[in-house]
C-alpha cells in the first residue's frame, strides 16, 4: 500500500546582511506558546524602544511562529544592535537572529502568487536539473500530488516524487536525490531559515538531509548544475523523530548574506525504506497573518481557540492549543468535549471575559483581511449612530493565488438593508452576505443575550443577518423539532426588536479580502440540515452547557430513553465531525463536490422545505451586478451608512 512522507516546507526569506545571536536573558514574564516552548509573541521586553513591547505591535520585529517539540525559540527583528534588546523567556533554549540595518518589509514569509514550481530527481548540489514526470513509476511525481502543493496552503495536500523507485518498491533511497526549484516572481530574496514536518503514517519517510542551493538565472540556465551555488546542507530537522505530524526543529541559515531569485531544494537521504518523499506546507499561518493585520490596524486582538478532546475517535490527530498560550491576558484557551460548530459559543464566552471598561467589541472571521487600515476608526464613527455595524461594504472573494485572482464580489448585509436591496436567505446573488466581520455596543450584545450558539452545524451568520429584519424564519427548514424553531424565533425576535427591523444597523464603506479556503460547493449548508433534521436534534434536550466555561457540549438529556439517546448524541457528534472533514476547506485542487448524508426518509427537493413568507420579487431591469476589483476603482473618502 502507497504511503508518503509529509514535508512541512516552511520558508523566511529577507534581504539581509550577515545575522548574530543576540545576548539572551530569563525571566518570568515570558511563557513559552502551549507546551512546546515556542515563541509566538513577546508579553514583556526590556528595551530602550518603547515600541518593541509586543512584537506583533512594533515594526522591527518579527516572530517565526515554530510549533516544534526541540523546545527552541526565535525571533527575528531588524535594525537594533545587541543593547538594544533584552528578552526575558523561562525557556533557556531561546536563539534571537539580528538583521541589522534592515526594516522589518525586507523580513518575510514566503508566499507563492503564481510562481512555476518544476519536480526534479536524480539530481545532486552542483549537478544538472533532471525533470520528474507525472506517473507512479521511476523519474515520475504523482499526477495528483506535484510540487506546487508545497506552497498551497494545505497541510493535507503533498508533493509525492518517487525517485529511483516505484510505487511497489521500497527502499531507503527511495525519493532520495529528489526535490524541485522555483523562481521567486520579479524579486530576489535571501533565505535565512525553513523547517519541514512529518506524516501521518510511516517515519521510515522522513528526510534526514537536505541541500539548497540559489540561482539569478532564469528559465533554460536552470537545468544547468553551474547555475547554482550551494547555501545549505545539512540536517533537516527531523533527526529525532517529533512524531506523526509534528514539526522538527527550525533551521536558520546566519551566515547567508546572498540574494537569489531562484531557490532549489533536494532531499539527499531519509530515516529507513519506503517508496518515495512528499512534501506538504505549514499550517496556522492564516491566523498569524491575521493577528499581524490587526496590529497593524491598532487594535487589541482577543483570541480564543478552541480544542475538540473527541477528536481521536473519529480518526483525527490529538489536538493541541497551537496559536495561544496560557497567561496570555489577551489569549483564551477552551477544551470541547464534543465536536461541532463553536464559533458563537466562543464568541460568547470571550465576551463575558473582557475587561468591564471595553465598551465596543467586534467579531471577524480570520480569513479576512481589510482593504484600508483606518477601518477601526470609521467603525467607531458608525457605532455612534448605529448599535449594529457590519463592517464592510463589498467583499473581494479570491482565488487559491490570493488577491491576484477576484473570483467574486459580494456586499454586505447591511449595505442591502441601508440600499433598500432586496434579500433572500437561498438565492445567489451579489448581494447581502450575513457574516466576515461584525461590531456592536457592548451594551447592545448583552441586551440580545449574546449571539445564538445552539446551532451545532453552523449557519448562524444567516440567523443572526434575517434576525435583524424579524425574518429569522426564512433561514431554517421547516422539517428541524419544534424546540430550534421556538428557541431560534424567540431569541430573533429579540434581535429584530433592538436592532429597530434593521433601522438600527449600518455598514462601514469599506472593502475587504476573503482569503480562500476551499470551494463554495463543499460549504453548502443542505447536508448539515439533513443532519439536524434526521436525528430531531433538540437544542434543549440534546446540549449542555458547561456552568463554569460557558461552554456548550452534546449530551442526552431524555432521562426516559438513556441508553438510546447517548447512541443517538452519539451519532450526531459522528455525522457533524464527518460533514466538516469533507467541506476540505485547506484543498485548492479538487473539483467542487457535494458531500450530503443519505436518509431514507427524507426525499424530495430538501429546499422545498424553506419556507417564504413574502415572495420574491424581481429585480429592476435597470439592476446590473458587474464585479469590479478595488484597483478599478475612482478615489472615493471612506464613510459609514
Amino acid at each position: 500500500m502507497y504511503s508518503t512522507t509529509i514535508i512541512i516546507f516552511f520558508i523566511y526569506c529577507m534581504v539581509v546582511s550577515n545575522a548574530r545571536s543576540v545576548i539572551v536573558y530569563r525571566n518570568a514574564y515570558f511563557d513559552p506558546i502551549d507546551t512546546n516552548y515556542m515563541l509566538s509573541d513577546l508579553s514583556s521586553i526590556s528595551s530602550d524602544n518603547i515600541c518593541l513591547c509586543r512584537c506583533y505591535e512594533n515594526p522591527f520585529c518579527f516572530t517565526a511562529n515554530y510549533f516544534g517539540n526541540n523546545q527552541q525559540c526565535i525571533l527575528f527583528f531588524a535594525q537594533l544592535n545587541q543593547s538594544q534588546l533584552r528578552l526575558m523567556p523561562i525557556n533557556t533554549n531561546t536563539n534571537v537572529y539580528s538583521f541589522e540595518n534592515r526594516t522589518v518589509e525586507n523580513l518575510t514569509l514566503f508566499e507563492r502568487t503564481n510562481e512555476t514550481i518544476f519536480e526534479i530527481w536524480n539530481t545532486t548540489a552542483g549537478g544538472n536539473s533532471l525533470s520528474a514526470i507525472p506517473s507512479f513509476y521511476t523519474g515520475s511525481y504523482w499526477p495528483t500530488q506535484p510540487a506546487e502543493n508545497l506552497f498551497d496552503g494545505n497541510l493535507t495536500t503533498d508533493y509525492t516524487n518517487h525517485g529511483m523507485c516505484n510505487y511497489t518498491y521500497y527502499d531507503v533511497s527511495c525519493g532520495e536525490k529528489t526535490g524541485f526549484y522555483l523562481t521567486m516572481y520579479n524579486k530576489s530574496m535571501s533565505l535565512v531559515a525553513f523547517y519541514l514536518g512529518t506524516n501521518e503514517y510511516d517515519s521510515m519517510r522522513d528526510p534526514l538531509s537536505v541541500t539548497i542551493e540559489g540561482s539569478n538565472l532564469y528559465e533554460s540556465e536552470l537545468t544547468f548544475g553551474s547555475s547554482w551555488t550551494l547555501i545549505y546542507e545539512g540536517s533537516s530537522g527531523l533527526i529525532i523523530d517529533p512524531g506523526r505530524s509534528s514539526f522538527g526543529a527550525i533551521q536558520i541559515l546566519p551566515n547567508n548574506s546572498m540574494r537569489f531569485a531562484s531557490y532549489r531544494f533536494l532531499v539527499t537521504s531519509k530515516r529507513g525504506s519506503g517508496t518515495s518523499a512528499s512534501y506538504s506546507e505549514v499550517r496556522y499561518e492564516r491566523y498569524r497573518k491575521f493577528a499581524y493585520h490587526m496590529a497593524q490596524s491598532g487594535v487589541k486582538l482577543f483570541t480564543i481557540e478552541c480544542v475538540f478532546a473527541s477528536a481521536t475517535k473519529f480518526g483525527l490527530p490529538p489536538q493541541r492549543f497551537e496559536v495561544t498560550r496560557p497567561g496570555n491576558p489577551y489569549h483564551i484557551q477552551v477544551v470541547a468535549p464534543s465536536i461541532m460548530w463553536m464559533k458563537e459559543n466562543l464568541i460568547n464566552v470571550a465576551v463575558q471575559r473582557l475587561p468591564a471598561y471595553i465598551d465596543r467589541i467586534a467579531w471577524i472571521d480570520a480569513d479576512v483581511e481589510f482593504e484600508r487600515l483606518d477601518w477601526p476608526y470609521l467603525t467607531l464613527s458608525a457605532l455612534e449612530r448605529y448599535s449594529i455595524v457590519q463592517m464592510f461594504k463589498t467583499g473581494y472573494i479570491t482565488g487559491p493565488t490570493g488577491k491576484y485572482e477576484i473570483l467574486k464580489r459580494e456586499y454586505s448585509f447591511a449595505h442591502a438593508i441601508r440600499h433598500g436591496r432586496r434579500v433572500q436567505p437561498h438565492h445567489s446573488h451579489p448581494y447581502a452576505h450575513p457574516g466576515y466581520a461584525w461590531a456592536m455596543r457592548r451594551e447592545t450584545f448583552n441586551a440580545i443575550g449574546g449571539l445564538i450558539d445552539f446551532c451545532v452545524i453552523g449557519s448562524d451568520d444567516l440567523h443572526f443577518a434575517y434576525a435583524l429584519l424579524g425574518r429569522i424564519q426564512e433561514t431554517f427548514p421547516m422539517g428541524l423539532h419544534k424546540d430550534y424553531h421556538m428557541l431560534a424565533k424567540g431569541w430573533g425576535d429579540g434581535v429584530a426588536r433592538i436592532a429597530g427591523y434593521g433601522a438600527n444597523v449600518g455598514y462601514v464603506d469599506v472593502n475587504l479580502y476573503r482569503r480562500w479556503h476551499g470551494y463554495q460547493a463543499n460549504l453548502s449548508p443542505i447536508g448539515r440540515w439533513l443532519i439536524l433534521s434526521h436525528y430531531q436534534f433538540s437544542p434543549l434536550n440534546d446540549l449542555t452547557r458547561d456552568r463554569q466555561s460557558g461552554v456548550i457540549y452534546l449530551a442526552n438529556k431524555r432521562r426516559l430513553s438513556a441508553p438510546l439517546g447517548v447512541t443517538r448524541v452519539k451519532k450526531i457528534e459522528s455525522e457533524i465531525a464527518s460533514y466538516f472533514i469533507s467541506r476540505n476547506e485547506d484543498n485548492k485542487r479538487v473539483l467542487p463536490q457535494l458531500l450530503m448524508p443519505q436518509y431514507q426518509n427524507l426525499r424530495g427537493s430538501y429546499r422545498r422545505q424553506f419556507s417564504y413568507p413574502v415572495p420574491p420579487r424581481k429585480r429592476p431591469q435597470s439592476y446590473i451586478p458587474i464585479i469590479q476589483p478595488p484597483s478599478a476603482r475612482s478615489s472615493y473618502r471612506p464613510r459609514f451608512y
